[in-house]
């Protein structure tokens, strides 16, 4: 059978799953309808192929994740991503929250959460933090950051060139370049009855966080993509806020239990999504024993 055919029938396998699973989903469905969940997984898979190849079981355990925690995946709000893994000889999607689907869980409890990043190097932003009786964070951003490594690049390559029309440069590299210069990460939460809290992560805590996260080695991995390594570092830094700020809502504990869960490289297939599997007839295979 040829790739799009069998593309086809795996997207099809998936459909039914979706459609068998719908009365289940519906029980647990609060702002996002199971439909559109199922939806938005395979517009996801549209995008990464890998996803149709995932065990049942890891789909099935994504999609819930979706519904309950009411995120959609993917899509421009970047809130919940469906990422493909091998894990003990088999292909599972997993759930991982984006940054901003942590912010959204956060402002569901009341807190508002902001997370920036801070320059050094061209940009040499002004950052300190102070403890003390009156504790205070300050940072000056430079607002035109992109424009200002762009022209520092674009400078650099004309001297570099011997060709009187050197080639533009890309925002690809103007991003490298920015998140090059990233010296800290940092989050804060605002709360109504509370004075404001924050962490701060430098950047070797950063590289540490990439280096030990799940597929750090591979090319698709969101710490090894320059437009999307900010966001991951922002995601480091509100993780770390939780600490500060204890979040006791539902979702918020979901949420972090199946961060570690994923973290942990536990397979999705023993992740207890509360909703029973239904049964389509088609098998998932076994993980390996180591």
């Amino acid at each position: 059978m040829k790739a799009d055919a069998l593309a086809v029938q795996r997207r099809d396998k998936v459909k039914t799953l979706i459609q068998a699973g719908t009365d289940a989903l519906q029980q647990i469905a609060s702002e996002l309808p199971p439909a559109a969940a199922g939806a938005l997984f395979l517009q996801a898979a549209s995008r990464q192929p890998e996803l149709l190849q995932c065990s049942n079981a890891s789909i099935w355990n994504t999609i819930v994740t979706s519904v309950q925690l009411a995120l959609p995946i993917g899509g421009p709000t970047g809130q919940l991503f469906a990422i493909p893994y091998r894990n003990r000889g088999v292909l599972e999607a997993s759930p991982q929250l984006g940054y901003k689907g942590l912010v959204t869980l956060f402002a569901r409890a009341g807190i508002t959460v902001s997370a920036r990043l801070v320059y050094a190097g061209l940009l040499n932003e002004r950052f300190f933090e102070a403890g003390g009786s009156e504790p205070r964070l300050v940072h000056e951003p430079e607002m035109q950051a992109a424009s200002i490594v762009r022209a520092d690049l674009t400078a650099k390559q004309a001297a570099a060139s011997d060709a009187a029309d050197p080639p533009e440069v890309s925002d690809t590299d103007v991003q490298a370049a920015l998140n090059a210069q990233v010296s800290h990460a940092y989050a804060v939460a605002r709360h109504r009855d509370r004075p404001p809290a924050w962490v701060v992560v430098d950047r070797e805590k950063l590289d540490a966080t990439r280096r030990l996260s799940r597929g750090a080695s591979r090319a698709d991995s969101p710490w090894n993509d320059p437009h999307s390594w900010p966001a991951m570092a922002r995601k480091t830094a509100i993780l770390r806020l939780q600490a500060e700020v204890p979040v006791d809502t539902l979702d918020f504990q979901r949420a972090l239990q199946i961060e570690h869960h994923v973290a942990e490289e536990r397979p999705m297939a023993e992740f207890e999504a509360g909703i029973e599997m239904p049964v389509t007839g088609d098998e998932d295979p076994t993980h390996d024993a180591s």
